[in-house]
């Protein structure tokens, strides 16, 4: 990854809008060093209303980056805890996997770094899972 240049977290999230909408939600774009980039995605919505911490270690997000991927040949902004020793990614994460029946909306969406996502895999660890959650899924 070649970073392109980096954001203050308030700079982007100033910039996110809750569209429900799929199809309007994917024209609503903004312009970050001549790149157009979506500012509408649910990685996005979840950052700004969920959280930019990690629901499994804590750790706060304190950076957007915007970013050259060289394996899929495209630019992408992303959440990053950046500090002197580390650079962690952050994502969205499917509460109930989307593999097990979850639903790929703002309800059933948390903020993780990337290392807890990757081990989270598609299990269903009820730690991670609210009240709010539950009563959408009967068959848990």
């Amino acid at each position: 990854m070649i970073v392109i240049k980096e954001y203050c977290i308030e700079e982007i999230l100033n910039q996110v809008q809750f569209i429900r909408n799929k199809e309007l939600r994917r024209l609503r774009k903004i312009n970050l060093e001549g790149y157009s980039i979506k500012i509408c995605n649910l990685s996005l919505q979840t950052f700004k209303k969920k959280s930019i911490r990690c629901v499994k270690c804590g750790l706060v997000a304190n950076v957007f980056r915007l970013v050259w991927d060289e394996c899929s040949r495209d630019v992408f902004l992303g959440l990053f805890f950046v500090d002197s020793r580390r650079i962690i990614r952050f994502t969205k994460d499917h509460i109930i996997p989307k593999s097990k029946g979850g639903k790929n909306s703002l309800s059933n969406l948390q903020t993780m770094c990337e290392p807890h996502n990757l081990l989270k895999s598609d299990t269903l660890e009820y730690n991670y899972i609210t009240e709010d959650i539950l009563k959408n899924y009967k068959y848990l």
